[in-house]
């Protein structure tokens, strides 16, 4: 993660779990982070479910909700902002990404 910062110069998408790491938050401190909310239904409505999702065994809606409590902490720690995603297609959850830090999209 560290090479990723330095030298990308695109959006860097980490796993939601990547806040958890005390070394990942110090490295994510004061930069452009957004911190995307989605709904539990809606995560579990994606890419076929838990399918291949270790950490959702088992019951998948009561795993996803402690994990989000869990990293809520953290992700206000970090994030400049937070971008629900209800209601919102991908692209319109990057439009309010980049309102939110305020600057404009490549075209």
């Amino acid at each position: 993660m560290r090479t990723a910062l330095a030298e990308h110069t695109g959006v860097l998408a980490l796993g939601g779990g990547a806040v958890v790491d005390p070394d990942s938050r110090a490295l994510l401190a004061g930069g452009p982070v957004i911190h995307v909310d989605a709904e539990v239904q809606d995560v579990l409505s994606r890419r076929g479910g838990t399918a291949g999702r270790p950490l959702l065994a088992g019951d998948a809606t009561a795993r996803l909700r402690q994990l989000a409590a869990r990293r809520a902490p953290f992700y206000r720690e970090v994030a400049r902002v937070t971008v629900p995603t209800r209601g919102r297609d991908a692209a319109q959850v990057a439009q309010a990404a980049l309102r939110a830090l305020s600057l404009r999209p490549v075209r």
